[in-house]
């Protein structure tokens, strides 16, 4: 199975190593990989283990970040994923900046990725998560298993990235979670057999979950809000009017989906488009309308915080 994602550092690594062993202080060892490395790229320390067993990818990361940092990596290709932040909170993006999606500490997520060059971002601190990619072959094969999950994937392989509700990982998913990654590497005749057991078992949990969800809300509310946000007048009494339904509504159904609440998320939209304009040498004056800032003060004032939030 080809490596779905790899990490680009646009030429600036400065240390990668492939690991013999683990170093001390790793948190989550996973017996069965068959790869251990390590980058080390401007103050950031990367410990990747990785496992490839068809129909499956699967690696475990740890990070450990100085200051805040956006780390880039490429998909190759249309991937899917099902993906748990074990540990901490980061925000992926398109390659401008462009909000994705938040993950939250403790979450699971299913997602699809289309080839492309992506970010995730973080502040300083520790980070875990593990990723399973799942053949896509084998997610169509097993749909009758998980139709809510697969009826929502299969409309979406061809979009550049969509994510599937973020939920809390239960003690029972963590239970099965745990199974997979600590597998012991002695045991390999039932390697595969074991993957299939315990990732199907998380697959279905999460078809259940989603079953009595409109899956379709947060979606459109993102669609529309990424159409429009350069209106002045696109706030959430607008967008709650637009919808029909109440402001509770469409803010748990949008955070529950991609972590981020509708305000930030449409302010983050529009305050990524100002930074480009301006960079491309336009005015405060000529921007702040565009973007849809209702006076050039208020855009400065945003620019500014946001550039003290990632000092």
């Amino acid at each position: 199975m080809k490596i779905p994602y790899h990490f680009d550092f646009n030429g600036d690594i400065k240390h990668r190593e492939t690991l013999s062993s683990l170093p001390e202080g790793c948190r989550h060892p996973m017996p069965a990989a068959k790869s251990r490395l390590y980058y080390l790229w401007n103050g950031t320390e990367i410990l990747s283990q990785q496992l490839n067993r068809i129909p499956f990818f699967t690696e475990m990361v740890e990070v450990n970040l100085k200051q805040s940092t956006e780390i880039p990596f490429v998909v190759d290709g249309t991937q899917i994923f099902l993906f748990f932040m074990v540990s901490g909170e980061v925000t992926f993006q398109e390659a401008d900046g462009k909000p994705i999606v938040v993950t939250r500490n403790n979450t699971i997520m299913i997602s699809v990725y289309g080839s492309g060059r992506f970010t995730f971002k973080a502040d300083a601190g520790k980070y875990v998560a593990y990723i399973v990619n799942i053949q896509q072959e084998w997610m169509e094969k097993k749909s009758d298993h998980y139709p809510k999950v697969w009826a929502q994937l299969s409309e979406n392989l061809g979009k550049p990235y969509f994510t599937l509700n973020q939920y809390r990982i239960e003690r029972k998913v963590k239970r099965w979670l745990k199974k997979i990654y600590n597998y012991p590497k002695k045991d390999k005749g039932g390697l595969e057999g074991h993957l299939i057991k315990y990732i199907g078992y998380i697959l279905n949990y999460y078809d259940t979950r989603i079953q009595a969800e409109d899956p379709n809300l947060a979606d459109q509310l993102k669609a529309y809000i990424e159409e429009n946000y350069c209106d002045p007048d696109l706030n959430v009494k607008m967008l709650r009017e637009k919808f029909c339904q109440t402001e509770k509504t469409l803010g748990n159904h949008f955070k529950r989906k991609y972590s981020i609440s509708v305000q930030e998320f449409y302010h983050s939209l529009r305050l990524n488009k100002a930074k480009l304009l301006l960079k491309e040498g336009h005015s405060f004056a000529d921007v702040f309308s565009q973007v849809g800032f209702r006076d050039e003060n208020s855009l400065r004032k945003a620019i500014q915080r946001s550039s003290s939030n990632k000092k």
